[in-house]
């Protein structure tokens, strides 16, 4: 089940990262943003980070029942680095408190 939702992952990004690149268009309004990294003061600015790769935006939560869905990720992220493909995630407590 597992592997069978990592390779329908897997063909979804091949479809994203087949398509128009960003760069040849103005920045999208989802990506007209800043934020800050993760326990950093670093604060990046999307469309100059990511605006000429295919993202994979995932919100994430590491004390909770899906936590097992990021080894998949991570196998995503390390298949397809190499294409340009970004992996972004997103803390968040919107899962019961947790983050």
């Amino acid at each position: 089940m597992r592997r069978c939702a990592v390779r329908r992952l897997s063909l979804g990004i091949l479809g994203l990262a087949s398509g128009v690149s960003l760069s040849t268009l103005a920045c999208p309004d989802f990506l007209n943003t800043e934020m800050r990294k993760l326990a950093s003061t670093e604060v990046i600015n999307f469309c100059e980070a990511y605006g000429d790769k295919p993202l994979l935006i995932v919100n994430t939560a590491s004390n909770c029942g899906y936590t097992h869905q990021l080894a998949g990720l991570e196998q995503v992220h390390q298949r397809y680095q190499s294409d340009g493909l970004v992996v972004l995630g997103f803390s968040s407590d919107d899962f019961s408190g947790r983050r």
